[in-house]
């Protein structure tokens, strides 16, 4: 559309019902309106928008009614992508001006706080005070990305780093006191209202995988657009000498990831007949496209479990089929 507010649409299909929708700047429908045209027809429509204009005032402050000067409030009209933003002022204070919608959603953010939603916002000429507190703390807006339709995101927690010995892809959510729930927000992404300050992996069951990324506090919202995209077909052949194996028996061959960010590692069992063989191929069908290093699982001749790192390497991406070998 022209700034002057025209436009023009040509190629119609002619004694077809045609909507004409028009929308603001931040997807708030202003008019919309059914057009059939003829063979041929060429038509003029002049339409003058309401001039309902409605405001939203209101007062951010932390606990102690201290008001929170540089706060963001961002609205949304109904495309939740579309958005405007406004700062308070010195006070805590701010306003919002020219809204074409009877009913806003906000969401309020400021530095060392807690994230704030505010739903059904009632938008009017003269608007009275909304009264807003913060609490300390720092909220997470996460999004997963994925690459097959059919995986779904199942279930999103946080817990500490130290909740488990290995996080894997085969783990089921903990069921510790310190484990916290994402709650879905009115943009449809999950978010934790606060992030525990110590260190934690924020945990993701997408399909048969569960992810497992550092996470940690910041100071005010902080938003992550995550990659859960598979790689794989991955086969490990491995072959283990008597004297390396020392009377143990290997268990598992792992996979443990060497990025930094993603630390969810993948198992793959040894059958008992491959163990006793001393070789055998360790199969993963998906998992994480990542640089992993390699380790076996031992069961020891004193009924314990131990893990040894070994020097390979091996790169996993999302171009099909991989192979390592494993001689020891």
């Amino acid at each position: 559309m022209a700034k002057d507010g025209t436009f023009r649409a040509i190629a119609l299909a002619p004694g077809i019902p045609l909507t004409l929708s028009l929308r603001d700047e931040v997807g708030v429908e202003v008019l919309r309106e059914v057009v059939t045209l003829a063979a041929g027809e060429q038509r003029t429509v002049e339409r003058t928008l309401a001039p309902w204009f409605g405001a939203v005032t209101g007062f951010v402050h932390d606990a102690g009614g201290v008001g929170l000067p540089q706060a963001e409030i961002t609205w949304f009209g109904d495309e939740p992508f579309k958005r405007q933003r406004v700062r308070t002022g010195a006070d805590g204070r701010f306003r919002i001006e020219d809204m074409r919608v009877r009913r806003a959603t906000l969401a309020v953010d400021c530095a060392g706080h807690q994230r704030r939603w505010l739903s059904d916002v009632e938008v009017e000429p003269e608007p009275r005070e909304l009264d807003i507190e913060l609490l300390p703390g720092c909220t997470l807006q996460c999004r997963f990305i994925v690459s097959d339709v059919t995986r779904t995101v199942d279930d999103v927690w946080i817990e500490a780093i130290a909740a488990r010995t290995h996080a894997d892809g085969s783990d089921e959510r903990s069921t510790g006191d310190g484990v916290r729930h994402a709650t879905l927000n009115p943009l449809g992404s999950f978010e934790f209202a606060d992030v525990p300050t110590e260190p934690s992996l924020l945990r993701a069951r997408i399909g048969d995988f569960t992810y497992a990324y550092a996470v940690s506090a910041k100071d005010g919202a902080v938003a992550m657009n995550i990659s859960a995209r598979l790689g794989g077909p991955l086969e490990v052949s491995w072959k283990i000498s008597e004297a390396t194996a020392a009377g143990r028996s290997p268990t598992a061959v792992r996979l443990l990831p060497q990025g930094g960010f993603f630390h969810a590692s993948a198992t793959a069992a040894i059958d008992a007949t491959d163990s006793a063989r001393g070789s055998g191929v360790a199969r993963f069908a998906q998992l994480p496209a990542d640089h992993y290093r390699i380790a076996l699982q031992w069961h020891d001749p004193d009924g314990a479990t131990s893990e040894e790192l070994t020097d390979v390497t091996i790169d996993v991406g999302t171009n099909g089929a991989t192979q390592a070998t494993l001689a020891r």
